[in-house]
């Protein structure tokens, strides 16, 4: 679960950066925020490895699986937010 917490709050926080790198016009932000897309990728199979080798339920496996797929998306949302900054203002 503590795996699964930081996750979506590294997620918020890219989400956050992305945001403000497109309301300021900073492209320097908004490349900072796609170098971390790997790390996130990396991040995001370990959460998903360590919930197939848990032995959890199939409900509970499950369901963390959808938190774990949703928080990716927020992450990749963000990209696409920095990638039209770099489009705008670059």
């Amino acid at each position: 679960m503590d795996s699964i917490m930081e996750l979506g709050l590294n997620s918020t926080d890219i989400l956050r950066e992305a945001a403000m790198a497109f309301i300021n016009g900073d492209t320097e932000d908004a490349m900072e925020v796609l170098d971390r897309r790997l790390v996130m990728r990396g991040k995001s199979l370990e959460v998903i490895k360590s919930i197939y080798g848990s032995g959890l339920h199939v409900d509970v496996g499950g369901r963390l699986m959808m938190i774990v797929e949703s928080i990716r998306r927020v992450s990749e949302y963000s990209y696409d937010i920095a990638e039209l900054t770099l489009d705008t203002y670059g």
